[in-house]
C-alpha cells in the first residue's frame, strides 16, 4: 500500500521534530544567551554538536536510499525523517549562531546550511505536485511513444498532402522538417504557457485556407491538430521533469559546501578561538 512521506506512520517524524524543536527552544530560553554570542556558550556548543550530527546524518540520505532501494516503505521513512529533521535543523543552527552573523567562515557555514534547507523545501514542493502533473499530462503514454506517434502522423500527413496538391505536399514537408521541441531554460523554470510551434501553426493555417471542404483536407487538418497537441504534451513533459529534478544540481553541491565549511568552522573554533 502506498505511504506518503509527509504522513508516514501517522506523522511520526513530524512529531519527533516538534519535540526536538521544543527542547532546543526551551534550552535557549532558560540559558538566556542574548547577552553574548550563543556560539561561544555551553548552549552554543550543545547546539553546534547537535547541528553537526544532524547535518552529517541528513547528508547520508542518498546512501540510505540506495541501501534500501528494494524496500519502498523504508525509503519513504528515511525521506520523511530527512524532511522534518532538515526543517528542525534550520532552527537549531539559527539558535546556535545566536543570530550573530558577519563576513567569516562561521556565517558561511550557516549560509550554506540555510541554502541547502531552502532548496530541500523546493524539492518537497516539486515532489508534491509534479509527479501528478506528469501522469495527467502523459495520459498513459511515454515520451518515446509520443515521439513515435508524431512520426506516424507526419507519414500520414505527407501521404495525404501528396494526394491533394504539390503545394500542400511542400507545405507539409516543410512542417515535418521544421517542427522542433522548444523549451528554453527560463521557460522550463518559470513559464506554464503553451509554446506556439510556428511550423505546425503555419501548416494548419495553410490547410484551412484551401476552402475545398474535401475529406482529405479535413483529415489532414485533424492530423495536424493532433500533432500540435502531442508537441505540447512533450514540451510540458520536459518542463515538468526539469522542475522535478533541477534543484538537486544545487542541493547536492550546496550540501558538500555546507559540510566542508562545517569542518573549517569546527577547526577554527577548536584551535583558534
Amino acid at each position: 500500500m502506498h505511504q506518503s512521506f509527509i504522513s508516514y506512520k501517522n506523522f511520526k517524524s513530524l512529531k519527533g521534530s516538534v519535540v526536538l524543536c521544543a527542547a532546543v527552544l526551551g534550552l535557549y530560553v532558560v540559558a538566556e544567551p542574548s547577552a553574548t554570542s550563543a556560539g561561544g556558550t555551553w548552549l552554543g556548543y550543545v547546539g553546534g554538536c547537535l547541528g553537526g550530527v544532524l547535518m552529517v546524518w541528513l547528508a547520508c540520505l542518498g546512501i540510505r536510499k540506495r541501501k534500501y532501494k528494494n524496500t519502498e516503505l523504508l525509503a519513504v521513512g528515511w525521506v520523511s525523517t530527512h524532511i522534518y529533521l532538515g526543517t528542525a535543523l534550520l532552527l537549531v543552527v539559527s539558535l546556535h549562531s545566536g543570530f550573530h552573523l558577519g563576513l567569516n567562515i562561521h556565517s558561511l557555514a550557516y549560509a550554506f546550511t540555510v541554502m541547502v534547507i531552502l532548496t530541500g523545501f523546493y524539492g518537497l514542493y516539486a515532489y508534491s505536485i509534479y509527479p501528478d502533473k506528469i501522469t495527467l499530462n502523459r495520459d498513459g503514454m511515454s515520451r518515446d511513444s509520443m515521439f513515435a506517434e508524431i512520426t506516424e502522423i507526419d507519414e500520414k500527413s505527407l501521404a495525404l498532402s501528396e494526394k491533394i496538391s504539390p503545394e500542400m505536399f511542400a507545405k507539409i514537408s516543410e512542417n515535418v522538417e521544421e517542427t522542433k521541441i522548444k523549451t528554453s531554460l527560463l521557460t522550463r523554470l518559470f513559464s506554464d504557457r503553451s509554446l506556439k510551434e510556428g511550423a505546425i501553426y503555419k501548416a494548419i493555417d495553410f490547410v484551412r485556407e484551401q476552402h475545398s471542404g474535401s475529406e482529405l483536407i479535413k483529415e489532414l487538418d485533424s492530423l495536424l491538430q493532433e500533432k500540435e497537441s502531442l508537441v505540447g504534451k512533450i514540451e510540458r513533459d520536459i518542463r515538468y521533469h526539469f522542475r522535478l529534478g533541477w534543484w538537486l544540481y544545487l542541493h547536492v553541491p550546496l550540501t558538500v559546501g555546507a559540510l566542508l565549511s562545517l569542518l573549517i568552522h569546527v577547526y577554527v573554533v577548536l584551535f583558534y578561538w
